[in-house]
């Protein structure tokens, strides 16, 4: 789990900064992200956008923890869980929580990169969900 914890703690340094440039460069080059609060970013340039714009999103505070991984040759996996804080409709934060499951790929140079990441956010007990 270190070796992706080290992985995602770059990548949050990155998200902090607002370094859409950053963050991709942490993927692969064919990465992909899915994620319920956009369109589906195929490879570097899509990820830099969508990354940019989640930045307006005035996201702070924002934490990840790996909770679960695993290597098998040059793939792995990391199951990460994240919180941060958002604009209420108050003029207040809500705090927000949810997880991704990001499959992990080993360059030949033997760096980790991200290969794709689904994120999904967790709902509240007691709140209603969409399925």
């Amino acid at each position: 789990m270190a070796t992706f914890q080290a992985l995602i703690d770059r990548y949050l340094a990155a998200y902090e900064a607002h370094d859409a440039v950053g963050c991709a460069a942490l993927y692969a080059t064919d990465g992909e992200v899915y994620s319920p609060f956009g369109a589906p970013a195929h490879g570097p340039a899509e990820i830099e956008a969508e990354h940019r714009r989640w930045f307006e999103d005035g996201e702070t505070n924002k934490t990840m923890a790996v909770t679960r991984a695993g290597i098998d040759g040059n793939l792995g996996y990391c199951l990460v869980w994240f919180e941060a804080d958002v604009p209420g409709q108050d003029g207040g934060t809500e705090r927000f929580r949810g997880t991704s499951l990001n499959v992990m790929e080993r360059r030949s140079d033997g760096v980790w990169t991200i290969k794709l990441t689904s994120l999904n956010e967790v709902q509240e007990p007691g709140t209603e969900s969409d399925t």
